[in-house]
């Protein structure tokens, strides 16, 4: 206050020895050039926020209309998946070669191994798989881990992998060994049909298991998973072995299961997912056909074959899948366009080395990049929306993001882009205006000085100073010093904007004090329209809310205190129920001694009000026990709650009142009158729309007149 009686006093001084000796034309100069600067100013700041806001919108927008799309294309995707694995297993091609190909694999399992054989395969898997393999999973690696046990297994490596004349990644070029077994003439009779699947569909191998043995009798990649058995042998706890058990716990035929992505030894340690069927013969089950999930085709249905402009992401922007363990489940941009500066990014954001490293082998993020962010976890608890967030690279971005409905996968699916690329539209449109600024403010200067020889100041200040009063402002105080007739209309003009000034005052203070009144006896919506001149307001809806509450225990509590602490007590939690209520934009109608009425939905029509009520029984539950354990009391909270048809009005003369009645405010009334201390009573009509996200019981009350009774749990993490 001191500080601005100050700077009012410099004013004055300065007005009365410096802009008084000021020409007309200068004090117009300089009135127009303030006037017309803070139009300009706040027109600038107005386009500034305006455009801000749209182009905020806009690009959101975009990036949500991305995932969407790509939400789309990746359900229909797997829905395709699944549809087409069922079709193959069903088909009668699978079907002869599951019977013909177990047949000569129980005949392998009858040939003799010589011990050279065994030799060769070590040597190989010494040669050829473990320096890979090293590459990617630490530790001394053992032949003895992952020698195939079964002499059949040893037996197909020994031809279709070691002495394969094929490289390593093609062995599945050879169409059969010139063993002379009745395997391997099975086999060129369906490799090359699987082949060409695998090839069509994109998996990224194929396999033939039997389901009571659990051997992989068949594999069109040949790694050195062929032949090995999936019960006992080195690949027992892999996905693969997973999905064949999750297939013998529910062999239904045409179903499918799935199991998510893990790192798979014999592709090298890369994360592996796997998806498995049955396969029947008639009434019969002989087998169990899977797949290894194509990572390739994921990534090119995120990435949109790494084309991400045309996409609309432009240079930072990616749409990419994380499980439930936070991990991706796709690749990441950065890693195919900019690797060594996304290691970067992700080294400082606390991702070992070790990661980085195999990351790098792999050249793939997937199971591997950790997405620990707040999109991520909020789309994993199933909630659609965006906002923008930091991103695993530590990189503030747009995100849309949204879960996906996959039968048997917890994932989630996030559209982003850097928000400094996002928001160059809005940095473009910031230097634009500051631009047009500028050159406004020079232009005006111009005009300015050529409309002082047209206006002259004191009339000016004077219009300004009655419109400024006409639209409310108390301050105006005209400063002229001169004692013409100007001079003298200025003072007349502050004598009058004093008393009106006083005035206004005066009614304001009686309107707030009869708008208080007003407000204690009616709700808001209620006294707005009584204000108005609406003597009869009525309001009469199909469907709202209505809570019935009675403070337990307060009539004992009442009779052992005094009056004064029992007042206060009240008094205090209905000013918390009333603050409640408020936040949830439910109307208090009545408090009658220990009792609370409140609705929800009449005098405002809100689609939600079911919820919005549900929400405040548990906070006014909340704040009752806050009230007790702050003053050692043990108050309890009883109430009904119904849903339907109110009514209401004000009713009376001079002592009005804003009365409820109807079907759904007497079904709470008789809800509340057959509960127990502690109990929150609801009907069907609260029940169904919100079963599935609180916690309910059914209620020992039994049905009300048709009308069944639950018991809305209030937990000790209820929200408020």
């Amino acid at each position: 206050m001191f500080k601005q009686l100050r700077h009012s006093k410099v004013l004055q001084k300065l007005n009365r020895f410096t802009f008084n000796k000021l020409t007309i034309k200068s004090k117009l100069l300089l009135m127009l050039l303030g006037v017309s600067m803070g139009s300009i100013l706040v027109i600038s700041s107005v386009s500034w926020y305006t455009g801000q806001k749209t182009l905020k919108a806009t690009i959101f927008k975009h990036l949500v209309s991305i995932r969407s799309s790509k939400s789309q294309q990746f359900e229909q995707y797997f829905e395709s998946l699944y549809s087409q694995l069922g079709i193959l297993a069903n088909d009668r091609m699978t079907i002869s070669a599951m019977v013909e190909l177990k047949k000569g694999f129980k005949q392998l399992n009858q040939q003799f191994i010589p011990s050279d054989w065994d030799e060769a395969l070590e040597k190989h898997y010494e040669k050829e798989f473990f320096p890979k393999l090293t590459a990617n999973i630490p530790g001394d690696l053992k032949f003895g881990t992952f020698r195939p046990s079964g002499q059949a297994a040893r037996y197909l490596q020994r031809y279709y992998i070691v002495t394969n004349p094929n490289p390593v990644g093609e062995k599945d070029k050879l169409l059969a060994a010139e063993d002379g077994s009745d395997y391997s003439k099975f086999h060129a009779t369906y490799h090359q049909e699987f082949a060409e699947i695998l090839e069509n569909f994109g998996f990224y191998d194929i396999f033939l298991i039997d389901h009571k043995t659990g051997d992989i009798i068949y594999s069109v990649y040949k790694e050195t998973d062929y032949g090995t058995n999936l019960d006992n042998g080195p690949y027992a706890s892999s996905g693969l072995a997973k999905a064949v058990n999750a297939v013998r716990e529910n062999p239904e035929q045409g179903a499918v299961q799935i199991f998510d992505f893990s790192f798979y030894r014999p592709s090298y340690g890369a994360p592996a997912a796997f998806l498995a069927t049955p396969i029947y013969n008639g009434p019969h089950m002989i087998g169990i056909f899977a797949v290894q999930l194509p990572v390739d085709r994921i990534n090119d249905l995120m990435t949109d074959n790494q084309d991400w402009e045309a996409e609309g992401l432009g240079k930072t922007g990616e749409t990419y899948l994380v499980g439930s363990d936070l991990l991706m489940r796709s690749v990441s941009r950065f890693l195919i366009e900019t690797p060594e500066k996304y290691k970067q990014a992700i080294r400082e954001q606390g991702v070992t080395e070790e990661t980085i490293q195999l990351i790098e082998n792999l050249e793939t993020t997937i199971f591997l990049q950790k997405v620990d962010t707040i999109a991520a976890r909020e789309a994993l608890k199933g909630k659609i929306d965006y906002k923008t967030v930091k991103d695993y690279r530590g990189i503030d971005v747009l995100s849309a993001y949204s879960p996906l409905e996959i039968k048997g996968l917890d994932w989630v699916i996030l559209s982003e882009m850097d928000v400094s690329e996002g928001y160059q539209p809005i940095y473009t449109l910031q230097r634009n205006l500051l631009i047009a600024t500028i050159l406004l403010i020079v232009l005006v200067t111009f005009t300015s000085n050529f409309a002082s020889y047209i206006f002259v100041q004191p009339i000016e200040t004077l219009i300004q100073a009655i419109r400024k009063a006409t639209e409310g402002d108390r301050n105006v105080a005209i400063q002229l010093e001169s004692e013409d007739e100007l001079g003298k209309l200025a003072k007349s003009i502050n004598l009058m904007t004093r008393r009106l000034d006083r005035q206004t005052e005066l009614l304001e203070e009686k309107s707030r004090e009869s708008d208080a009144l007003l407000l204690n006896i009616l709700p808001s919506l209620a006294a707005e329209r009584l204000k108005k001149g609406d003597t009869k307001v009525t309001n009469n809806v199909r469907q709202a809310t209505v809570l019935v509450a009675q403070i337990g225990s307060f009539t004992e509590f009442a009779e052992q205190h005094d009056a004064s602490k029992a007042t206060e007590i009240l008094s205090a939690i209905i000013s918390v129920f009333d603050s409640e209520a408020q936040k949830y934009d439910v109307d208090k109608i009545a408090v009658m001694g220990d009792r609370y009425v409140a609705v929800c939905g009449l005098l405002k029509p809100q689609l939600d009000h079911i919820k919005r009520g549900v929400d405040f029984a548990l906070a006014m539950a909340e704040s009752l026990q806050h009230i007790n354990d702050k003053n050692g009391i043990a108050l309890d909270l009883r109430l009904g709650m119904h849903a339907g048809a109110v009514q209401a009005g004000i009713v009376g003369g001079q002592n009005f009142a804003y009365t409820l009645w109807g079907e759904a405010f007497g079904t709470a009334n008789e809800l509340l009158a057959r509960g127990k201390s502690k109990q929150i009573l609801v009907s069907q009509a609260i029940y169904e729309p919100l079963k599935g996200n609180y916690e309910f019981s059914p209620s020992s009350v039994r049905d009300l007149d048709g009308i069944q009774v639950w018991q809305l749990i209030v937990s000790s993490t209820s929200s408020s």
